[in-house]
């Protein structure tokens, strides 16, 4: 009954008041203090690339001395401290994931990269900031 062009707006506006519900709610429960992670197999994973690594930022203060100008009548001799700072980071794998990824195939990956499972919580809770991960998160 749709199939007439003046019918169009119309059909578009009853879909969209159709409303569906999820028999229930995709989930990833972590447990920090033991380390356990439990997913849901209805969890999906958008393309997303993940890359998660150690860095390291150090900050030193070096003690110098200021002096002023040869023969300047005004300037005085001062102590500064110059900072140096520096960022160092090993080299980090990227994984790269396609639409649909399963979570299996996320956690097969996850460990031959042998993926703390601390880290593997901050890659998940990561994921969802990011919108790539289409489950709820639970922290115990």
């Amino acid at each position: 009954e749709y199939k007439d062009e003046a019918r169009i707006t119309s059909f578009i506006s009853e879909v969209e008041q159709l409303y569906f519900s999820a028999d229930s709610n995709a989930r990833v429960v972590f447990n920090e203090k033991t380390g356990t992670i439990v997913i849901g197999s209805d969890v999906r994973i958008s393309a997303a690339g993940v890359c998660h690594g150690n860095l390291s930022v150090n900050i030193e203060k070096i003690p110098g001395v200021s002096q002023p100008n040869a023969f300047s009548e005004t300037g005085t001799t001062e102590k500064i401290s110059k900072e140096e700072t520096t960022v160092s980071e090993p080299n980090a794998n990227v994984i790269s994931m396609e639409d649909r990824t399963t979570v299996g195939e996320l956690a097969t990956t996850l460990n031959a990269l042998q993926v703390s499972p601390r880290d593997i919580m901050i890659i998940f809770q990561v994921l969802k900031a990011a919108g790539a991960l289409h489950a709820e998160i639970e922290a115990m």
